[in-house]
């Protein structure tokens, strides 16, 4: 054999190794895990939720996803608060599944997550589900609420 030989074999071993190691960290970016609170705080976070945020009324919502809590609190012209905690009094409950979030996490798209969410919600298996029960429904005809197209659909309105 002739050393050029023996250089082209090493020089194929590396590309396919470069190769390999590619589509690992192309798994790796899609399969990142979040926390409920990281996941919700990066909804509000979207150019298409932030503008409205000013613009809702008063709001307390409890998110209870899987065995987490999220509490998104809005009080006057206060910025949103959103923390791991129980609310005592909420304006709405949102309880989703762990199955369900899954999904709906790894979703980046504002009107895919919506459509995703309104689909748990309408065709609910034991698994996969959404639930939402409103105590001040005062706040479906809000037109804060109205105008926010991320707490809208959230509450299913």
């Amino acid at each position: 054999m002739s050393p050029l030989r023996g250089r082209k074999k090493k020089s194929k071993e590396e590309t396919e190794e470069v190769v390999e190691e590619a589509p690992e960290k192309v798994q790796e970016e899609i399969l990142e895990e979040v926390t409920p609170l990281e996941w919700f705080r990066r909804l509000t976070d979207l150019n298409e939720v932030k503008p409205g945020l000013h613009l809702l009324p008063d709001l307390d919502i409890q998110l209870s996803i899987g065995n987490s809590l999220v509490r998104f609190v809005k009080k006057g012209l206060e910025n949103p608060t959103i923390s791991e905690e129980r609310s005592l009094r909420p304006d709405a409950i949102i309880r989703i599944s762990e199955k369900a979030w899954l999904q709906l996490s790894r979703i980046r798209v504002l009107d895919e997550l919506i459509n995703s969410y309104r689909r748990f919600y309408r065709s609910p298996s034991q698994e996969e589900f959404v639930k939402v029960s409103i105590n001040k429904e005062k706040l479906l005809s809000d037109s804060g609420i109205l105008r926010s197209k991320l707490f809208k659909n959230l509450l299913l309105v």
